[in-house]
């Protein structure tokens, strides 16, 4: 097996400063959806409080019923957020707002919606 074989054998080796530029990259994906009650979200002091992205778990039950009414950049952001958190129930509401797969996502998002979500996938350790 050659060097590269290896390193994509190989899954990124979890660390504290993963699991924490992985928090910072979450709580800024939750602040642009503008969509905070979607995350458990009521107030600054919410935010404030939150100090791992346990904190701001998607509520499905809320984001299943009310995805649909809000504008396809939103609804593309917090469907793909929901892909780290449930990849079955991501898939979901990507199919409930009419957009699959990573490709139809992105077209959606503005740049820095892309630049957040680029920062979620390299630091993400599952959920």
């Amino acid at each position: 097996m050659n060097q590269t074989d290896r390193q994509f054998n190989l899954a990124p080796p979890e660390s504290d400063h993963q699991q924490q530029a992985f928090f910072e990259a979450w709580k800024e994906a939750v602040e642009l959806t503008g969509l905070l009650s979607f995350f458990g979200v009521h107030n600054d002091m919410d935010m404030e409080r939150a100090k791992k992205k346990e904190s701001l778990t998607p509520r499905l039950d809320i984001i299943r019923k009310k995805i649909s009414d809000h504008p396809i950049s939103r609804s593309a952001m917090v469907a793909a957020m929901v892909s780290f958190y449930n990849p079955a129930e991501g898939a979901k509401l990507e199919a409930k707002i009419q957009c699959s797969g990573l490709g139809c996502l992105a077209a959606h998002l503005n740049h820095k919606q892309r630049q957040c979500l680029s920062k979620l996938l390299l630091s993400y350790q599952g959920w």
